[in-house]
């Protein structure tokens, strides 16, 4: 594990990050990052001209895509993450997101699709970085919404050289206010839609 301190109004918080495992680049993963890459070649982004790609693992193991699509009431734009999240959730019902996929970059700018053997190259840990596409604040809620409250549950952003960075949601947003706490399930005890 890897300690990296941000700050926060001031006041330092420990983040811990971890190296992705082998065991997390399975097939699945890897279909996640075509899915995500070919997603964002559908972005709608005339405004910003910044091209978003999501891809969801729900709990059933069902692979979701989705872009951004931009408005020019900008309150009405879609992000790429509510994008796909609400598509898992149309098609499946209130399931538990598995993991999130996230790749970003301006229209003009190519990512690199990876093959399946460059998938699994060890991967560097997750710095400050500007070039890195993670979800904003919006999308952290919607996506710990859709997690039941599992901190760990991971988010992978790949930068525009093709490399690959993991956080767990409760790094990302971590002191979340949700559905738990206000008495709120959308799934009983058997996953079923409450």
């Amino acid at each position: 594990m890897t300690q990296i301190t941000k700050w926060w109004g001031g006041q330092p918080q420990i983040v811990n990050l971890g190296r992705l495992d082998q065991m997390s680049l399975d097939e699945n993963f890897a279909e996640m990052i075509r899915v995500a890459i070919a997603a964002r070649k559908n972005s709608q982004a005339p405004y910003s001209k910044f091209g978003v790609g999501a891809a969801v693992e729900s709990e059933s193991g069902k692979v979701y895509a989705g872009c951004n699509v931009e408005r020019c009431s900008y309150s009405q734009t879609t992000h790429a993450e509510q994008n796909v999240i609400d598509s898992m959730v149309t098609t499946e019902g209130s399931v538990r997101i598995r993991r999130l996929f996230l790749v970003g970059a301006l229209l003009d700018v190519d990512v690199p699709i990876l093959d399946h053997d460059i998938v699994h190259k060890p991967v560097v840990l997750c710095p400050c970085n500007n070039e890195l596409v993670w979800p904003c604040g919006h999308c952290r809620q919607i996506v710990w919404e859709n997690c039941d409250g599992v901190i760990l549950t991971p988010v992978y952003t790949l930068s525009k050289s093709g490399d690959l960075f993991l956080a767990h949601i409760g790094d990302l947003y971590p002191f979340p206010f949700g559905p738990q706490n206000i008495g709120i399930k959308y799934r009983d005890e058997g996953g079923q839609n409450g």
